[in-house]
């Protein structure tokens, strides 16, 4: 539990577990070890469990969008909201979604931030123009198939002993030693399909 004092956090009470009996499945459960609370001492507390966000506090923001998901409304290309001074993205705009769209959403959201801070337009890159080109005329067909070069196989990953993983919370992966690594990076990556557009400037000298 939390512990505060004067309205101010001071401290997280915890308690210690064990792994207890298998079960019919053969894993053990966790179970509290009796008489191991203690106190962990801070100032700040962040809750990191399921997969929700709070946006309570834009209750008081009436101006930014959001969503019946309870998510932020913004721009998709460049993940400003309804007020211009307002970016958003990563699970608080798509919902649980995958670390690549949060991570990709950043850097777009950074350079709209750039932008915005030195007064210019807030606006796509021509290559996220072009993406966007190529994605709404469908040259993406999943069901084409496309020949490709045999690559090497994956280098498998090392991993404890099965007694171990039953028995601990250490890692199973123990990762690749350095010649391992080396192979693996070395693999091909070419996984993507190439398409081509062509960008013809208009009369006024701008993008059609």
């Amino acid at each position: 539990k939390i512990i505060a004092k004067n309205n101010k956090v001071v401290g997280l009470e915890c308690l210690k577990m064990k792994l207890g009996e298998p079960d019919k499945s053969g894993r053990r459960r966790p179970e509290p070890v009796e008489g191991s609370e203690h106190v962990i001492k801070t100032d700040c507390v962040i809750s990191a469990i399921g997969q929700d966000c709070d946006i309570a506090y834009l209750d008081e923001d009436q101006n930014v969008g959001k969503t019946k998901w309870s998510t932020i409304t913004v721009n998709e290309d460049t993940l400003q909201s309804d007020v211009p001074d307002v970016f958003a993205g990563g699970d608080v705009v798509t919902g649980p979604m995958t670390l690549v769209t949060a991570a990709g959403q950043g850097r777009r959201g950074a350079q709209g931030i750039d932008q915005f801070l030195r007064g210019e337009k807030v606006k796509i890159s021509d290559r996220q123009i072009v993406k966007n080109l190529i994605k709404n005329i469908g040259a993406y067909d999943a069901d084409e198939k496309v020949p490709r070069p045999p690559g090497h196989e994956r280098v498998k990953m090392p991993t404890v002993d099965h007694k171990y993983k039953v028995a601990s919370f250490k890692e199973v992966e123990l990762g690749y030693p350095p010649e391992a690594a080396i192979e693996e990076a070395s693999r091909c990556m070419r996984c993507y399909i190439v398409g081509m557009a062509s960008v013809i400037p208009s009369n006024g000298g701008g993008q059609k």
